[in-house]
């Protein structure tokens, strides 16, 4: 029994099949031999093959066998004399078990995960086949003494099938004569083949969207560890004179992000999480003829000795400006130390109508989807008192030709309705895929109202609108949220 080449061969299809559990198997009884062979009665065989599904001994995978072979074992009513006298199980010996006891049939992977066994027991609860010293053989069946132990329908060397995945495939029932000898019953309705379960990974997802302790699962083989920095705040616009000119405040992005892959002994048995808080936005300007305030930055998030900070990036948005306000920096992503810079970045505020926020995925990397949805900018003010729209914070999209939309930005704000920027969208809200996406950063606002706030985790704060001397104040930036540590665990 060997793993299959998936596809054709010499004609055969070689199915690959996605749930744990036998398929095209079944077995039958017949002058004291049991045996596991093909679902319509035939012998299994290259032209006629079954399959078993089982957990492999990495984590969170399946190894799919590919069977061309019967396996089968003779009780004591087979004339060639029986494989399986001497094997207990659990009972005492000499003493004959005259109700029917129910047996699970196992496929049990070998060392080298490249060939399985058909084995069978009494619990049923099992998922690693037993130690080498508790599995039966015909050779020495008596091996198989207590409840926990397996019988083999061949001989094999059991070092190399012991304490190795398995899976239940079927049911059948014995009976224990006082020579401690075993006679298969008659197949009936009780019998069969285990209906084949969908996999259910044996994982663990832990969320942290504030700083705490991460303790491992005891049976944590790998891990993968994802974290956002916090998004930083929006500047305020400038707030200025009739006739100058007045920009709003630039949009913030996140402080970045880390994806780290890693085998469980790289971990402490608990490891240190700080979430990066979100920046605060710029507090709106009231002074007269003075530039916005730069928002603050968002805080580094860590795993450990696992950090989000990039020291070359701001991640806030600076006040606006008699010029144009500066948007935050592309944020960095960390993938097991490798740092990669990618879009996402805010919007500046300008003096005219602010631009949006990059969209992501876009040309130069994937963005906001990684790390951190970047801001809108705040409206501004030109020579001639025109006021104008915010930016809108980056949409995360398909990459295609055409893409389409999966998380919206913040909508910019509208003068006419002297609107503030619309909050950034958390990744919450998402019902399918884009697993890792950031919050998207919020809208800038119109001036002079304020910035929308960015969506956790890692979204930035929009940028404030500017504001115009004497009769309003500039809008204020708004804050970038908080960051988050995902931990996924694998056994």
């Amino acid at each position: 029994m060997t793993v299959p080449s998936v596809g054709f061969t010499n004609g055969v299809l070689r199915y690959k099949i996605s749930q744990v559990g036998a398929h095209r198997i079944g077995m039958s009884l017949s002058s004291g031999t049991f045996s596991v062979l093909s679902s319509n009665g035939r012998d299994l065989s290259a032209n006629d093959a079954g399959f078993v599904t089982v957990k492999s001994k990495t984590a969170g995978l399946l190894k799919e066998y590919f069977i061309t072979a019967n396996q089968s074992f003779d009780d004591a009513t087979a004339g060639g004399g029986s494989d399986i006298i001497g094997a207990l199980f659990g009972f005492p010996t000499g003493v004959a078990i005259t109700s029917d006891v129910t047996f699970t049939g196992y496929a049990v992977v070998n060392d080298n995960e490249d060939a399985i066994q058909i084995m069978i027991g009494v619990d049923d609860t099992l998922e690693t086949s037993p130690s080498s010293a508790l599995i039966g053989t015909p050779s020495s069946p008596t091996d198989a003494s207590d409840a926990n132990s397996l019988f083999s329908f061949d001989d094999i060397t059991t070092t190399e099938w012991d304490n190795n995945p398995c899976v239940p495939i079927f049911k059948m029932r014995m009976r224990m004569d006082g020579s401690d000898d075993w006679t298969v019953q008659t197949l009936s309705s009780s019998d069969g083949m285990i209906v084949s379960a969908s996999y259910t990974p044996s994982s663990k997802i832990t969320k942290f969207s504030t700083s705490g302790t991460w303790t491992k699962d005891p049976r944590t083989k790998s891990a993968l560890v994802v974290g956002w920095g916090g998004g930083g705040g929006g500047g305020s616009g400038r707030r200025g004179a009739n006739g100058t000119n007045r920009a709003g405040g630039g949009g913030g992005a996140c402080q970045g992000m880390f994806i780290f892959n890693c085998d469980a002994s790289s971990l402490g048995d608990t490891e240190t999480v700080t979430v990066g808080a979100g920046g605060s936005g710029g507090a709106s300007q009231t002074s007269t003829s003075t530039n916005g305030n730069d928002g603050t930055a968002g805080g580094a998030t860590s795993f450990g000795n696992i950090y989000t900070y990039s020291p070359s990036v701001n991640s806030f948005g600076s006040g606006g400006q008699a010029g144009s306000g500066t948007a935050a920096g592309q944020p960095y992503v960390f993938s097991n130390f490798n740092a990669v810079q990618v879009s996402g970045a805010g919007s500046g505020g300008t003096i005219g109508a602010a631009s949006d926020a990059e969209d992501a995925p876009g040309s130069t990397g994937l963005g906001g989807c990684l790390g951190g949805g970047g801001a809108g900018g705040g409206g501004g003010i030109n020579t001639g008192n025109t006021r104008f729209n915010g930016g809108d914070g980056g949409d995360i999209t398909t990459w295609e030709a055409s893409p389409s939309t999966i998380l919206a930005g913040g909508i910019g704000g509208v003068v006419n309705m002297t609107q503030a920027g619309g909050n950034g969208n958390s990744n919450s809200t998402l019902s399918s895929g884009a697993v890792f996406a950031t919050g998207t950063g919020g809208g800038g606002g119109a001036a002079p109202a304020a910035g929308g706030d960015g969506a956790s985790p890692g979204g930035g704060g929009g940028g404030g609108g500017a504001g115009q001397d004497p009769s309003s104040n500039s809008g204020a930036g708004g804050d970038g949220a908080d960051g988050a540590v995902w931990v996924f665990e694998y056994f």
